[in-house]
């Protein structure tokens, strides 16, 4: 398996492209500050608090956890939200090393690279505004995979095979999950692991 063996790479961003807590832990002290200010309440407890359950526990529900255990109340979680989707960074977010090689490789040889992404479409489209590219951004479409079915759903893939016409073309997903790889079983092409990958630009 190799680069050349594959015509179109369908590419997850989040933790496959970049380090993803480098965008929201900027957000969690973005958000601790402003709350700070509105409810009286020291932001780098906010922010470390954030920060640690998310490592713990994901980011499900951590809105709420934060609310609940600081008494915030919940008027204010939609700004949190906005917060969150719209933030700009003070720095721009680096690549993975041997993600920019491995970008790099594909549009040298004029591979067809498509980012599928989950999530909230401001918050993902924010973050590849914040992400240092190095010139690769054009060579790179983007499919928002929550305006036709999350994956691993593969409504997806189907319309990705439409708009680029990729039929009779060898396919391969590379993620950093189980839902990207269940997205590529359930669309039938191959899946590699990033960090096998990058084996590959090493």
């Amino acid at each position: 398996m190799s680069i050349d063996s594959y015509d179109t790479f369908l590419i997850d961003l989040d933790d496959t492209l970049y380090d993803e807590k480098l965008y929201l832990f900027e957000a969690y002290e973005r958000i601790s500050v402003f709350l700070s200010h509105r409810k009286n309440i020291e932001s780098e407890l906010m922010a470390s608090f954030l920060k640690e359950t998310f490592l713990k526990e994901g980011r499900t529900n951590l809105f709420d956890k934060l609310i609940n255990t600081f008494k915030i109340g919940h008027t204010l979680t939609d700004e949190l939200l906005d917060v969150m989707r719209t933030i700009n960074l003070k720095n721009k977010i680096q690549l993975f090393p041997e993600a920019y090689v491995l970008l790099a490789q594909l549009n040298e040889r004029n591979k067809k690279t498509i980012i599928v992404t989950n999530g909230n479409i401001t918050q993902q489209e924010n973050k590849l505004k914040n992400i240092d590219w190095r010139g690769l951004r054009s060579s790179i479409e983007v499919i928002y995979a929550k305006n036709f079915g999350s994956k691993p759903n593969c409504s997806v893939f189907d319309f990705a095979c439409t708009k680029f016409n990729l039929t009779n073309q060898k396919i391969l997903m590379i993620g950093d999950s189980t839902v990207d790889r269940e997205f590529a079983k359930n669309s039938s092409i191959d899946f590699i692991h990033r960090e096998e990958v990058f084996e590959w630009v090493k």
